[in-house]
């Protein structure tokens, strides 16, 4: 006999479902039937990923990184489903980048994939810095510029670095250590000290007889000296020397002096100074007064407190800085008898050595 089969309707959105009824009748009216119910999913759309992170730099020397356990999923079928988090290698040696790749699969097979990067700087290492050499000036212009007195170099084993300086307090010369420092981008740091040697020219100095202290006005300080010239002890070929001392101590230069047709004439000049600590650079000033007497010569220049006045004597002149004076034409001494008293007084600059 025949079978007759009627399809049920189809229900559910995600989790379809559908019954089959199948019946057959014989020719009395006798009629019997059954029934199939058949299940199934229609799922073609993909899982979604909530709350994976942005793409990030973490800076320099972070804790590594790691999977973000707060990523969730769901599914428009199955709802939650599970994440899973697959880390990449770790790349670079400085520059550092590492991406985690996050997944999630529904019942049906649909996939859903999304990838965050990681970036960061792995440096620990100090920069290594190289000063400039120390710098001595000869100019009296003390310059601090570093275009002039040098600048500091560096080089760090992860990428650029920024160079800076500092300078500590000034001596009373004006010199002043100079602290150099590089910085890299983790901001390891590493510094050098550059010394600025800068000159003094507050050193006075007086021509002595033969050393330091001789031919000392009375009651004056004992580095202030005078000096006695015979006439015609030097002539213009081969002028007479006096070593010219800063206080007692240090040799700073030479005074010549010789007359001809009845003047006297004075030369300073620093020229084969010999002084193992000071470099001389030059003379700023000079200051000369020339008599026929001691007693005369301490009239001229000494104050009541036994100390001379430089700034009283007849000859004198600010030069800016010069290494030797020229003869300087002074008194006519045709009538002076022998000792001439001279007192010559300068006031040097001086120059650190750079040994």
């Amino acid at each position: 006999m025949d079978v007759s089969c009627t399809p049920g309707a189809i229900t559910g959105d995600c989790d379809k479902s559908q019954t089959f009824t199948y019946s057959a009748t014989d020719e009395c009216g006798n009629s019997v039937s059954d029934t199939v119910t058949y299940t199934w999913k229609v799922d073609t759309t993909d899982p979604v990923l909530n709350g994976v992170p942005a793409d990030e730099d973490l800076g320099c020397n972070p804790t590594p990184p790691t999977c973000d356990a707060g990523v969730t999923a769901t599914d428009n079928c199955d709802g939650a489903v599970d994440v899973t988090c697959t880390p990449g290698a770790i790349t670079g040696d400085c520059d550092k980048s590492q991406t985690f790749t996050y997944s999630a699969t529904d019942e049906c097979g649909n996939t859903a994939t999304d990838t965050v990067t990681y970036t960061w700087k792995e440096d620990t290492t100090p920069p290594v810095i190289t000063c400039p050499p120390a710098y001595y000036d000869r100019t009296g212009t003390c310059p601090k510029d570093p275009t002039v007195t040098g600048t500091a170099t560096a080089t760090d084993n992860c990428g650029d670095v920024v160079i800076t300086y500092s300078d500590g307090p000034h001596d009373t010369c004006g010199s002043v250590a100079r602290t150099w420092t590089a910085t890299d981008d983790c901001d390891n740091s590493a510094t050098c000290v550059q010394m600025i040697y800068c000159p003094c020219a507050d050193e006075t100095a007086c021509a002595a007889q033969t050393g330091p202290g001789e031919t000392t006005f009375p009651d004056a300080s004992n580095w202030f000296t005078y000096i006695t010239y015979d006439k015609g002890d030097g002539t213009e070929a081969s002028p007479y020397e006096y070593p010219i001392f800063a206080g007692q101590t240090h040799r700073s230069g030479t005074l010549f002096v010789y007359d001809k047709d009845n003047l006297l004439y004075v030369k300073y000049s620093i020229e084969g100074a010999d002084d193992p600590d000071r470099e001389w650079l030059g003379i700023r000033e000079y200051h000369i007064q020339v008599e026929d007497t001691l007693s005369a010569l301490i009239g001229a220049i000494v104050t009541p407190g036994g100390n001379p006045a430089p700034g009283q004597c007849e000859y004198k002149d600010s030069l800016g800085i010069v290494n030797d004076t020229g003869f300087i034409e002074t008194d006519t001494i045709n009538s002076y008898t022998d000792p001439i008293y001279i007192f010559a007084h300068s006031v040097m600059m001086w120059g650190f050595t750079d040994g």
